[in-house]
């Protein structure tokens, strides 16, 4: 970036998009420290001390990105509860007392019987 008022610019953009970002500004411009509250900083680091704070920050920051990535929905189904991630949910639509959720490709890793799939589940209020 050229300027730092670019650089909040773009941390404006990001907020705008991903709500749940984690931003961090590491800069030799103090004045523009109020300005990162407006997009919710979560630090906003001189890079004289960076090599002192940005350890504290990962430390802080790792765990929160994955407690976001493992927020999950959970459906009744006739195997009992399921529990999916947000982040393996394409789309969801509703269809009449049933509910489809659209499952993103899965890896190895992931639940293998989503892969592709549809799963559809009667909706809590309509059983």
């Amino acid at each position: 970036l050229q300027t730092e008022q670019e650089g909040m610019q773009l941390a404006h953009e990001i907020k705008t998009r991903y709500l749940e970002a984690v931003l961090v500004f590491v800069t030799n411009h103090i004045d523009f420290g109020p300005q990162a509250f407006e997009v919710n900083a979560f630090r906003y680091i001189p890079k004289c001390m960076l090599k002192e704070k940005i350890n504290e920050a990962y430390d802080y920051i790792l765990p929160r990105i994955a407690q976001i990535d493992q927020r999950s929905y959970v459906i009744e189904s006739p195997e009992g509860l399921e529990r999916i991630l947000y982040k393996n949910i394409i789309y969801i639509t509703k269809d009449g007392k049933y509910i489809n959720i659209a499952l993103r490709l899965v890896t190895s890793v992931d639940n293998p019987e989503y892969k592709n799939s549809i799963i559809t589940a009667v909706g809590e209020n309509e059983k």
